[in-house]
């Protein structure tokens, strides 16, 4: 739900209402899941996409890179390379 109102309000381009959305679903979703969650890789990776619109590239490639593990180990998905896609448009392409 909290990450559901992160999204629409980054589509709102409401950076800094969706970064605090996606910061208390990341909270909650710790708390309840265990670490390796994929749900917590994708949060993770749509706040990545927050942080670069909001020009915050240095947040976005750190989000993307915990994003990355969290999702590479398991079934390869679109979000893996969203998260590669998200690192090489800041400009740190092969850092992951």
């Amino acid at each position: 739900m909290l990450a559901g109102l992160g999204h629409v309000r980054y589509r709102q381009r409401r950076y800094p209402q969706a970064r605090r959305r996606y910061d208390e679903a990341l909270g909650v979703l710790r708390k309840t899941l265990p670490p390796n969650h994929p749900t917590l890789g994708r949060v993770e990776l749509e706040l990545g996409d927050v942080l670069r619109a909001a020009g915050d590239c240095a947040g976005a490639v750190a989000r993307y890179r915990t994003a990355h593990g969290i999702l590479a180990p398991g079934p390869q998905d679109e979000s893996v390379r969203q998260a590669l896609d998200g690192s090489a448009a800041c400009g740190v392409a092969g850092l992951l």
